[in-house]
Order: C-alpha cells, then sequence, then structure tokens
C-alpha cells in the first residue's frame, strides 16, 4: 500500500504541510517543476528536495513518492532502511545522504536498475518489482521498525 511505501507518519507530514497556506504555493510550482518541467531531472529533484526542506518534511519517501507514483517504470521511492539493507544483501555500494539529496537518489535509482536487470528472467514488470524484492530480501530484524 502507499502507505507502507511512505509510512503514515510522513504522508501526514506532507498533507499537514501543504494545508499551510505560506507552503501551498511554492510547493505546488516545486511538485509541478518536478513531473513536468524541462530542467535536467537532477536540477528538478534538487529544487523539490529544497521546497520540501523549506517547511521540514524533506524526507527521503516524501521526496521520492510524486516521481514513483507517476513514473513507476523508472523511479523509485526510497524507504532509507530497506534501501540500504537490500544494497548491503546484494553487495552493491550506495551512495547515502541521510537528507534527500540527488546524489544519492541516482545511486539509488542505479542500484534498482541493475536489480531490475539481474531479475530480468522473473519478469519485473516496473520499479514497483523491484522495490517489493528490495523489501523481501531486508533482514528480518527490519520487519519490526517503520524503516
Amino acid at each position: 500500500t502507499t502507505g507502507q511505501i511512505a509510512g503514515w507518519r510522513e504522508l501526514n507530514d506532507l498533507a499537514k504541510a501543504f494545508r499551510n497556506p505560506e507552503a501551498q504555493e511554492p510547493r505546488a510550482r516545486a511538485a509541478f517543476d518536478l513531473l513536468h518541467g524541462e530542467a535536467p531531472i537532477s536540477a528538478r529533484f534538487a529544487a523539490w528536495c529544497d521546497a520540501l526542506d523549506r517547511f521540514d518534511i524533506a524526507k527521503w519517501p516524501i521526496a521520492t513518492m510524486p516521481l514513483f507514483l507517476c513514473h513507476r517504470d523508472t523511479h523509485l521511492v526510497i524507504k532509507p532502511s530497506v534501501l540500504k539493507a537490500a544494497a548491503e544483501a546484494c553487495g552493491s555500494p550506495l551512495l547515502y545522504d541521510p537528507k534527500p539529496n540527488w546524489s544519492s537518489y541516482d545511486s539509488a535509482l542505479s542500484f534498482a536498475r541493475r536489480l531490475m536487470n539481474d531479475l530480468s528472467s522473473l519478469n519485473p514488470r516496473d520499479m514497483i518489482d523491484i522495490h517489493s524484492f528490495m523489501w523481501g530480501i531486508r533482514p528480518l530484524t527490519l520487519t519490526h521498525n517503520s524503516g
């Protein structure tokens, strides 16, 4: 479910921020530009993260959810503990920073594309399948954690 992917707390934080009259226009512009802008995706993602940071909600699930929902064939939602555990389980180096940024996201996308390629015999349809695979291979110690 979307709640599991992003976490109810993060979705609630995002909803509160969008109800804030000061946040509505800048965040809506940043979200539109992220999804439909003409600048390189790295610049659009950075601007989106900056808009989230101004209202103290720059968290990985929130930063990556719009791209994942609109472009699930090429984009991934980031749950940090799941991503890091999956990369470790696969012996894959991962550039990761707790603060959402393009370099870390690009590293996660590279890892996800590698998984998509490695799992091609299982016919993954999109990044939802890759996201589910990551959840499935994480250590059992993470199952009782919100991560």
